[in-house]
């Protein structure tokens, strides 16, 4: 069976009775999402753990979407489905599975800019309360 990350999060939440479109783009503007691509890694990590809630924030990065998990032995964590990770450029880590993996894999393998942290370009919340809203 074939699966990819987009279909693995639209699955996740069709359980629940919440359809999420079929492609990464288009499940991260389902929700209201923040634009993050400014900010260095620190900052993404600082942004996490200020406001993410486990299991009810998209991230999504060009091509790939994942589900926040919250956070494991101090890592920030997603559940995703990934091909693989991008070494250099004629290699790949490839992993080819549904994963919870730290936002950092790979780090002592692959550069710092294709990290998924690195790459991470929005966050969408599933749900805001009305005053997390304003």
């Amino acid at each position: 069976f074939e699966r990819d990350c987009s279909l693995l999060t639209r699955d996740v939440f069709s359980a629940f009775g919440l359809y999420l479109p079929r492609n990464s783009a288009a499940q991260k503007n389902s929700f209201t999402h923040f634009d993050i691509n400014t900010l260095d890694n620190s900052q993404k990590k600082d942004f996490l753990d200020r406001f993410g809630k486990a299991y009810l924030n998209l991230l999504y990065l060009p091509g790939h979407i994942m589900l926040y998990a919250g956070k494991i032995s101090d890592k920030n964590v997603a559940v995703h489905n990934i091909w693989g990770l991008r070494k250099d450029e004629t290699q790949r880590l490839l992993i080819s599975s549904s994963v919870i993996t730290s936002l950092e894999i790979g780090k002592d393998e692959i550069s710092k800019e294709n990290l998924l942290l690195s790459r991470l370009k929005e966050v969408s919340f599933i749900y805001l309360s009305k005053e997390e809203k304003e």
